[in-house]
């Protein structure tokens, strides 16, 4: 099985920052230009600020550019939170589901379980439903279509679909 890696779109990344920048500067514009109360004028500058620093965040995901989703033949890896990644093998995948958020965004969701031997912590939490589920501890991977466009994950799916049921027939995909 060939490597696949999912990253960050730039182009609707490119997007989402135009917009948070368009939107800081008709805040001000609004603020500075329709207001002569000083609290509206801080509240909308405050406002504007907060919008700048989410589209300065923005900027520096896109320019890092770090990989969100690995698909190889050791099974599906989700980094999208680098201090808790997760691998399951494709042993362990249950199913794949693509569906939509909104109008707009597709989820690509990724199902499976990993065993108690597997797991390097386990809180007493943890302990218990892992008894309850036949010492498995059961997750839901997802690609949010927040930074990705609809087809770049319908792409994923559809290359999910030819490729997982070569490995593990069993992964049912809805």
């Amino acid at each position: 099985m060939e490597k696949r890696t999912i990253y960050n779109d730039k182009r609707k990344m490119t997007a989402v920052v135009v917009s948070l920048v368009l939107v800081a500067v008709i805040v001000m514009a609004l603020v500075l230009t329709r207001s002569s109360s000083i609290p509206l004028v801080v509240i909308g500058v405050l406002v504007a600020a907060v919008l700048l620093v989410a589209a300065a965040s923005t900027v520096r995901k896109m320019v890092a550019n770090p990989a969100l989703f690995v698909f190889d033949e050791d099974g599906v890896t989700d980094l999208t939170k680098p201090d808790d990644v997760i691998t399951l093998p494709w042993s362990q995948v249950i199913g794949v589901k693509l569906q939509a958020s909104n109008n707009n965004d597709l989820l690509l969701d990724v199902y499976g379980y990993k065993t108690r031997d597997q797991l390097d912590v386990i809180t007493p939490q943890m302990d218990a439903q892992l008894r309850q589920n036949e010492d498995r501890a059961y997750y839901c991977l997802e690609l949010s279509g927040l930074w990705i466009r609809r087809g770049r994950i319908r792409e994923a799916f559809l290359w999910l679909k030819d490729n997982v049921a070569k490995v593990n027939p069993a992964v049912e995909f809805a």
